[in-house]
């Protein structure tokens, strides 16, 4: 596991061609909610097509957000992506909560596999 803190479409674009990803989790990204600003969301086809191509087949995507809007926003893009398969299920694979997610009324959480 390495933690890395950068701006996410330039970190895919400067990986090696030998990294590839097994498991990707992106956690509470800024939902952008005024429309104006849905082009800055991180979830766009461009953005899910720099994960497939980093991601090994079978990988596992896990996002999560407490944004309705953003939640459903991701799912329509997953559920579009040709190189991800939308998971009906989904089981968050931590079970230990944190201090804010206890202050949160509601999370989403979304799965997808990377198509082989």
């Amino acid at each position: 596991v390495i933690f890395l803190k950068a701006e996410a479409t330039e970190f895919l674009e400067a990986l090696p061609p030998a990294v590839v990803l097994q498991k990707i989790f992106i956690l509470y990204p800024d939902p952008w909610p005024k429309k104006k600003h849905h082009k800055n969301r991180f979830i766009q086809a461009s953005s899910l097509g720099l994960l497939a191509k980093r991601a090994a087949a079978g990988a596992r995507l896990h996002f999560r957000t407490d944004d309705l809007d953003y939640s459903e926003w991701t799912r329509t893009h997953l559920a579009e992506h040709p190189a991800w398969n939308l998971q009906p299920e989904t089981s968050w694979p931590f079970e230990q909560t944190t201090f804010f997610e206890e202050r949160m009324k509601a999370k989403r959480d979304i799965e997808a596999e990377r198509v082989p």
